[in-house]
């Protein structure tokens, strides 16, 4: 007996369109000065959304010192290479598609000096 297996044509393969959607959301923390930071989150959407950074509401630009990656695992991170006093302040990732927009933000505080406290407000 032959069994055979009936797939439609790839043209009419239909697919529901998802919003992004934020899985993980990004963690507020705190880097000594002239380390490193990585601002991390999970985003999900179909079609993959296009993803953009700010800090405040200024946009930050893919550079050698602001380094942007967004993976096949959805993982979506922005990396400061070294980290000033004057990149304290609340970073926000923004995933939009056609179906939607997503928002996660949290507040990176560099700490100067060996006596800094932490003195972020989480909501």
């Amino acid at each position: 007996m032959a069994f055979y297996h009936f797939f439609p044509p790839a043209g009419d393969v239909e697919f529901e369109p998802t919003e992004p959607e934020i899985r993980r959301p990004l963690e507020s923390q705190m880097v000594k000065d002239g380390s490193s930071a990585r601002l991390e989150c999970l985003i999900s959407g179909d079609p993959k959304p296009n993803i953009a950074w700010f800090k405040e509401s200024s946009l930050i630009a893919a550079s050698e010192d602001f380094l942007q990656f967004y993976d096949d695992d959805n993982q979506c991170s922005l990396v400061i290479r070294e980290v000033y006093p004057e990149d304290t302040g609340k970073y926000t990732v923004v995933a939009k598609n056609p179906s939607g927009v997503a928002t996660s933000s949290a507040d990176l505080v560099i700490e100067e000096g060996k006596t800094a406290r932490l003195q972020m407000t989480l909501k």
